[in-house]
């Protein structure tokens, strides 16, 4: 039996940092999916959804400064 995936939601408004972090990630562990928003306000939605449907996000990363 796998063990269920952790989700993590990735908010960042530069590409190259979504990717990079992605590469990290995968590097290290198959266990989590990463979700990339650059918009702080796609990403409260979804967090909502998440909850809503029983499949809350398990770790949120931003970046400290959004335009």
């Amino acid at each position: 039996m796998s063990k269920p995936l952790k989700y993590i939601l990735h908010l960042d408004d530069h590409m190259i940092f979504q990717n990079g972090m992605q590469r990290a990630i995968s590097d290290i562990t198959d266990d989590y999916r990463i979700i990339h928003f650059q918009h702080p306000d796609e990403a409260l939605d979804y967090i909502e959804t998440s909850f809503e449907i029983d499949n809350p996000v398990d770790i949120i990363i931003t970046d400290y400064n959004h335009p």
